[in-house]
């Protein structure tokens, strides 16, 4: 007697399980480094463009802005204030971006909302000064 045998055994079928978990196991990782690169770049976009507006706003001023605010902030909204968008400041709620103004300099900082680190004080903000220093993690 001849048996009808179709589909695939439990081996095979197991096998497969295993092969698609072993490529999960390489490829997820992988894309979150991807995801978070990409949002790090974006950010260092966005302080670097903060930064050119803060230098056109010194020429015009003769300081820097010390304070960032929405633009529907109320009568005084732009007064020592640079005005933006109000997503401008993060990056899609993975950096929220601030000023640190020192005597003669300001830094600009986007620093990670992963609840690891404090607002501005993180050990893995990312900085621009006007005196163009750069946070050693900006690479």
């Amino acid at each position: 007697m001849k048996k009808n045998t179709t589909g695939f055994s439990l081996i095979e079928l197991m096998i497969v399980v295993a092969i698609i978990a072993i490529l999960a196991a390489i490829a997820i990782p992988s894309y979150r480094e991807y995801i978070q690169r990409g949002n790090k770049s974006e950010a260092k976009s966005k302080l670097m463009e903060l930064m050119q507006v803060q230098q056109k706003y010194f020429t015009q001023h003769l300081r820097y802005a010390e304070r960032l605010k929405p633009n529907g902030a109320g009568p005084d909204k732009c007064n020592n204030s640079l005005c933006y968008p109000d997503n401008f400041l993060t990056v899609d709620n993975k950096y929220s971006i601030g000023i640190r103004k020192n005597r003669n300099t300001i830094t600009i900082f986007a620093d990670p909302t992963d609840g690891k680190n404090t607002f501005g004080t993180g050990d893995d903000e990312i900085s621009l000064s006007s005196d163009d220093t750069k946070s050693p993690n900006w690479n």
